[in-house]
């Protein structure tokens, strides 16, 4: 038995467009679906660390522990405090 070609053979064509057209789509979406990630994790990585202690803090400890003098505290604080 055979089977008719459906418009002329457009529909072929037609079909094959359509599997373009979804990979096309499918690779847009993937695409964007990874650039987002990446900037999440991006984000992320650029934050503050709940870990990581700031510079005034820091510098408050050393000089609390005398690793620095009164000089050297004052001059750094005025540099950080300059800074912001």
């Amino acid at each position: 038995m055979m089977y008719p070609m459906y418009g002329n053979g457009w529909f072929a064509v037609a079909f094959g467009v359509l599997g373009v057209q979804t990979l096309f789509l499918g690779g847009v979406a993937a695409a964007a679906l990874i650039v987002a990630l990446r900037q999440q994790v991006g984000r992320a990585a650029a934050g503050h660390a709940p870990w990581r202690e700031d510079a005034q803090a820091i510098l408050n400890e050393r000089f609390a522990e005398g690793e620095i003098d009164e000089a050297e505290f004052t001059s750094r604080r005025a540099v950080l405090n300059g800074r912001d």
